[in-house]
């Protein structure tokens, strides 16, 4: 564990724009982070000051684009041809409309955010119609293998316990039914089947909504600003 001494003297040798970035867009040990914010300080950059920066180092993340053949948003590789949209590029619609979806997030508030979670929270399950039964966002995994071919992927939907823990039932059904026909299937099956049971006996009442919930009710609202503004996805209809 390296001490905030040490992070401070590494700190010092970076230019400050390189510094915000870091402490916009990097998971950082709290010594780092402690140092990070002491050089800042001592060149002027606190309170609210930093924190607009901050903001602004966050959102122009996702303006950003690489020099390799690589999606800009996911980071795959382009082997097909990219979507090129506003001097980026992408996978495709999909890519490009998250990741706007995700820098008109920065400018929605943590507030507004978790009041709209729980405005959602509190309604209905959109899948049953049930009301009371406090959804929220629920993952459930599947696997499928022939010979050398395996795939995996998780569903996240928001929904009530009851229509998650069916869709948990039914995703270890399918990898019990398609996992296993691959070496690699055999030994990575019996990890998804574990995986959807431990998320039926983790899953209990909670009146307040999840990270992931809140997370859905920001893109949630940000996407309903790109509509209205005709970006992203909605920009490519006109």
């Amino acid at each position: 564990m390296y001490s905030t001494e040490f992070f401070v003297a590494r700190f010092q040798e970076l230019d400050t724009d390189a510094l915000v970035e870091k402490l916009a867009t990097q998971e950082l040990t709290d010594e780092a982070r402690q140092a990070l914010t002491q050089v800042l300080r001592e060149r002027g950059k606190w309170g609210d000051a930093l924190e607009g920066e901050l903001h602004l180092s966050r959102r122009n993340q996702h303006l950003k684009t690489g020099v390799d053949n690589r999606c800009d948003f996911c980071g795959k590789s382009l082997l097909t041809g990219a979507f090129a949209m506003e001097g980026q590029k992408f996978c495709g619609i999909d890519c490009f409309h998250t990741s706007r979806l995700r820098m008109v997030g920065e400018d929605i508030s943590d507030e507004r955010a978790a009041a709209h979670a729980r405005a959602l929270k509190a309604g209905s399950c959109p899948r049953c119609g049930r009301s009371h039964q406090q959804p929220d966002m629920h993952s459930a995994h599947y696997i499928a293998s022939m010979v050398f071919v395996i795939t995996t992927s998780t569903e996240t939907t928001f929904s009530c316990r009851a229509c998650a823990n069916r869709s948990n039932l039914w995703a270890m059904l399918s990898c019990a039914t398609l996992g296993w026909w691959s070496l690699a299937g055999i030994f990575a099956t019996p990890y998804r089947v574990l995986w959807n049971a431990g998320e039926m006996l983790r899953r209990k009442p909670a009146p307040e909504p999840s990270p992931a919930m809140l997370d859905w009710a920001r893109m949630a609202l940000a996407d309903v600003e790109l509509k209205a503004t005709g970006a992203g996805r909605y920009g490519l209809r006109a």
